[in-house]
């Protein structure tokens, strides 16, 4: 897999999370400048039978500088949701959405921290 983007500070690669069905990886960039400096990224990439393809990137909506969204990623092993971790987001938090045929939905949702 490789930066769709190529941009070269960006720490693609920092998170990587495969999916439960092995045909889905995301891969996080936390240090890449989508909504704002810093504010990171989680690119999906699907498996065709025959090669690795970039599906979509995802940014949070509410991106604000240094959020570092991307800094972790996970597949839910129960449902396949993508969880995407953002440490400087208030506290802290998770974004999350569902998968259908690989292509995100619009089932996001937002966990903050509660310490």
């Amino acid at each position: 897999l490789s930066d769709p983007d190529y941009y070269s500070s960006a720490l693609f690669g920092f998170s990587i999370a495969v999916s439960p069905e092995g045909d889905f990886v995301a891969v996080g960039k936390p240090d890449v400048d989508t909504n704002a400096q810093t504010s990171g990224r989680a690119d999906v990439f699907g498996w065709d039978e025959q090669q690795w393809s970039h599906l979509y990137s995802r940014t949070p909506a509410d991106g604000d500088k240094g959020n570092l969204f991307g800094i972790a990623v996970a597949f839910s092993s129960a449902s396949g949701e993508l969880i995407v971790g953002a440490v400087y987001d208030l506290s802290g938090a998770a974004f999350g959405e569902s998968r259908n045929c690989g292509k995100a939905t619009e089932h996001r949702f937002k966990v903050l921290s509660t310490f």
